[in-house]
């Protein structure tokens, strides 16, 4: 299931229940992507474009753990 979408524009795509483990976005443009209730999502802010993107709690877990953060609560 490994896809490469680095340097794609995906301005406004929707990855709406896709799975995306192993998918790679280096660079990619995803501002106001829909990746709602996509499973395996794992983004690293620093090397995508983000704004109004849309995202699942866990991705966003993902992402914190990536960066080496710790959440908790």
């Amino acid at each position: 299931h490994e896809v490469d979408f680095s340097e794609c524009n995906l301005k406004k795509a929707r990855f709406n229940g896709s799975q995306l483990e192993g998918a790679r976005f280096n660079g990619a443009n995803l501002r106001q992507a829909d990746f709602t209730r996509a499973t395996g999502l794992l983004l690293d802010p620093k090397q995508v474009q983000l704004e109004q993107t849309q995202i699942e709690l866990e991705a966003l877990l993902r992402m914190a753990s990536a960066l080496g953060l710790k959440v908790s609560g």
